[in-house]
């Protein structure tokens, strides 16, 4: 016989389902309220500094300089650190020339 009731369990999750979203609702409608307040007291959100161009490229070269923002030194291991030193030491086997001898013309399109 046919029952036109649900199962216990499919009432648990449906409960289940129907606290959560209570919860979520009341989680937002607190946030918001909390949001309106702070905007009222404070009369009008503060605005961030407006930067002149170049401004944000000079301020990171300048922390690139200072190293104020340098992250920690990391060792080099193993096989890359010795072909790293040999790269470094091969490259005073030739002088650097004063002048370029070729043009980009004498390279061509690549």
């Amino acid at each position: 016989m046919p029952t036109f009731f649900p199962s216990p369990l499919y009432l648990n999750k449906a409960a289940n389902l129907f606290v959560l979203c209570a919860l979520t609702l009341a989680a937002m409608a607190a946030h918001a309220q909390h949001d309106s307040l702070q905007t009222d007291s404070a009369g009008t959100q503060e605005q961030p500094p407006t930067l002149r161009i170049g401004q944000a490229t000079t301020n990171a070269l300048n922390m690139q300089v200072q190293g104020s923002h340098a992250g920690a030194t990391l060792p080099m291991l193993g096989p890359a650190a010795n072909l790293s030193w040999q790269r470094y030491l091969d490259s005073y086997k030739h002088p650097i020339p004063e002048t370029f001898t070729r043009t980009l013309d004498d390279v061509g399109a690549r």
